[in-house]
Formats: structure tokens, sequence, C-alpha cells
């Protein structure tokens, strides 16, 4: 008989299983890992949660994704320094929206 240290080590190994059955197992619902949000033009969504948690810290939610072109301006301003007459040129050409 083959004692313990020459067996080959074992193949860690669990169901595949459905993405609904992921969702609304128990221990991502204990987790918190499908939790939902409001989207503006959805309604209630779930979204996919961090895998990450701490005790000592509260859980934190996703917003839902932005809308096409919701931070256009916020971002040409930030980061290429335009001013607001800028992009408003830049609207009114159909550039951005």
């Amino acid at each position: 008989m083959a004692s313990e240290a020459s067996r080959p080590p074992a193949i860690p190994a669990s169901p595949i299983r459905r993405l609904d059955e992921v969702v609304n197992d128990a221990q991502c619902e204990e987790r918190e890992m499908f939790p939902y949000t409001t989207d503006p033009n959805f309604g209630q969504v779930r979204v996919v949660g961090s895998p990450i948690k701490f005790p000592e810290e509260p859980t934190t939610f996703l917003s839902s994704a932005p809308r096409l072109g919701q931070h256009t301006k916020e971002t040409l301003s930030d980061w290429f320094g335009m001013d607001s007459t800028e992009l408003s040129d830049l609207q009114a050409a159909g550039v951005i929206l």
C-alpha cells in the first residue's frame, strides 16, 4: 500500500454553475457580491460587487455606468483645460454631446 507522501496531491475542483446559480448563491448574497443599484434609464439593476471586504469598513456600492457623454465636458475641462466657451462650441458643432 502506498504511503500518504507518495500519493499525488489532490486536485481542487468544484461544480460548474450557471450564472443564475452563482448570483443566487447564499454565500454570494451574504457577502453582497451582486448588489442592486439604481440606473436612471433602467431602474433597479444588479451589478457585480467588490470581492474585497474589510470588516471595519462599510460596503460601498457601485453606481450605474455613465450615460454617453455624461462626463465629457468635465473630462475635457480637467484634462485639457478647456473653458465653457470651447466646450459650447464643440457641442454646437456636434463634436461632443
